[in-house]
């Protein structure tokens, strides 16, 4: 006796829905990948961005601590006898003397303009306008761009009987301030807020003396 077996063939390959799903499936994860891949560049963008601004910020202090650490009271004197420091702070923008940086080459003092320009700040120094305060500078450096706000304050008092305190004007003193203050705020970024610059000037003489660089004394006038 022979017995028959019956063999079903079933078709090679894959049939055409289960193709959709295939390619449906890889078309989700292949979303899944590239959304991981925006998030990890935007994280590292952001990253870079915030380590950039933190440097620019960090070499824009050293380079305002180093310059008006090094402010000079040289000492004016008006048509009627009377003397005052030359140093003109307002609440945007400061001029003083100060020494070139050695780098620059001779230690010679320069007539130097903090201000703000728009979205800028900018550090100006002239050689040629210690006499002329409006004289074109002979160098001018952007310190910080993409400014939102920038003020500056001073400590100090304007009336001996008054404790010393913050105020956003110190023109025609007898003396530098003790302190200067930097408050700046940026447009943009993670870091945009800076924690406030204060500087102590290094020097500082009452205008009713000549400060005398070679021993640090002051000669009554």
């Amino acid at each position: 006796m022979t017995v028959q077996r019956s063999i079903t063939r079933h078709p090679m390959g894959f049939t055409l829905v289960e193709l959709l799903i295939a390619l449906t499936l890889l078309g989700f994860l292949t979303m899944l990948m590239l959304a991981g891949f925006e998030v990890s560049v935007d994280a590292w963008r952001r990253v870079e961005a915030r380590g950039t601004a933190g440097r620019d910020g960090q070499s824009a202090q050293a380079i305002l601590r180093d310059r008006l650490s090094q402010a000079y009271p040289a000492v004016l004197t008006d048509e009627s006898g009377a003397h005052r420091i030359d140093f003109a702070g307002g609440a945007d923008r400061i001029e003083f003397l100060a020494p070139l940086p050695e780098r620059e080459g001779a230690r010679v003092f320069v007539r130097y303009r903090l201000y703000r320009d728009g979205a800028t700040l900018r550090l100006a120094w002239s050689m040629t306008g210690l006499e002329d305060p409006a004289a074109p500078p002979q160098g001018d450096t952007i310190v910080l761009d993409d400014l939102r706000a920038f003020e500056i304050a001073y400590f100090g008092v304007d009336d001996p009987a008054a404790p010393p305190h913050w105020q956003n004007s110190w023109i025609g003193r007898t003396g530098l301030p003790p302190l200067i203050r930097l408050h700046v705020v940026r447009a943009s970024g993670e870091t945009a807020r800076w924690p406030d610059l204060e500087v102590a000037p290094l020097v500082n003489a009452d205008a009713r003396c000549v400060f005398d660089a070679s021993d640090g004394a002051c000669r009554g006038l």
